[in-house]
C-alpha cells in the first residue's frame, strides 16, 4: 500500500490518530474520484465510519452535513466542515467548527512549510475545484 494515512497533514496538525465520518458522508464519498484510495485508508483503521441519524429533515442541508452535525453534537467532537450555512447551524448547536482556511492557518501556525501549504491549495483547486480569495491565499502563503 502507498501512503499511511497517519502521515497526512490532517492527523499531524489535529494531533489525532483517527478521523470519524458518518455513513452518510461515506455514501457521498462513493461518488468521488478518490474513493478507491480512501478505501485503502479505511483498512488502516485510521478512519471510522459511524451510523448517525440526521438532526432533522431539512431541504437546506445534505444528509452528510446533517448527520455530521448530529454526531458531533452527540459525541462532543469538533467538525472540519467547509459548508458555511451548515457550519453556522453546527455552531448554533454548540459545536466547534473549523473550515478549510482556518485549518490551513492552523497548519501554518504549527509549522507546515509554505511549499506544503501551496501544494495543498493547488490540489484543492485542481482536484476539488476549491478556490481561495487572493487575500486568503496570500495570507496563507506569506
Amino acid at each position: 500500500m502507498g501512503t499511511n494515512l497517519k502521515d497526512l497533514v490532517i492527523f499531524k496538525i489535529l494531533k489525532t490518530d483517527k478521523l470519524i465520518i458518518t455513513k452518510k458522508v461515506f455514501d457521498e464519498l462513493r461518488e468521488s474520484d478518490f474513493f478507491d484510495k480512501f478505501l485503502e485508508f479505511l483498512s488502516d483503521g485510521n478512519v471510522e465510519v459511524k451510523d448517525s441519524d440526521r438532526i432533522c429533515a431539512s431541504g437546506d442541508f445534505g444528509d452528510g452535513e446533517l448527520s455530521s452535525i448530529f454526531l458531533a453534537e452527540k459525541t462532543g467532537d469538533s467538525l472540519l466542515m467547509d459548508d458555511r450555512p451548515a457550519g453556522r447551524l453546527a455552531e448554533e448547536r454548540g459545536i466547534i467548527v473549523m473550515d478549510i482556511p482556518t485549518f490551513l492557518s492552523l497548519c501554518k501556525e504549527r509549522g507546515v512549510s509554505r511549499e506544503e501549504l501551496k501544494q495543498i491549495i493547488d490540489d484543492l483547486k485542481e482536484k476539488d475545484y476549491y478556490g481561495f480569495s487572493k487575500e486568503t491565499r496570500e495570507k496563507l502563503l506569506e
